[in-house]
C-alpha cells in the first residue's frame, strides 16, 4: 500500500472555515447598534376594538404595541383589494 497517495488533511483550511462560520454567527446574533427613534402617539379606540386588542395581548402574552406593529405588517402585505375589503369592514 502506497501511503504517499493518501491526501493529508489540511488543518489550516478547516480552522479558517470554522473561524469564518463562527464570525458569521456572531455577526448574525449581534443586535443593531442604532436604536430607532420613537414618537409618542395617542389613539382612541372604541370599546370593542380595545377589548379585542386586550384579548390578543392576553392570549399571546405580547404587548399592545407589538400586536399593533404585527397588524400593520400584516396589513401592508395584503393585496389592494384585500386592504379595501378590511377598510370597508372597519368603517361600517
Amino acid at each position: 500500500m502506497d501511503l504517499s497517495k493518501i491526501k493529508k488533511h489540511n488543518n489550516s483550511t478547516a480552522t479558517t472555515e470554522s473561524k469564518s462560520v463562527a464570525e458569521f454567527i456572531v455577526k448574525g446574533d449581534a443586535r443593531p447598534n442604532q436604536k430607532q427613534k420613537s414618537t409618542m402617539v395617542g389613539f382612541r379606540f372604541d370599546e370593542n376594538t380595545l377589548n379585542g386588542l386586550n384579548k390578543l395581548t392576553t392570549e399571546t402574552g405580547k404587548t399592545r404595541i407589538t400586536i399593533i406593529r404585527a397588524s400593520l405588517l400584516a396589513f401592508e402585505s395584503l393585496s389592494d383589494s384585500e386592504k379595501a375589503r378590511f377598510l370597508i369592514q372597519v368603517m361600517t
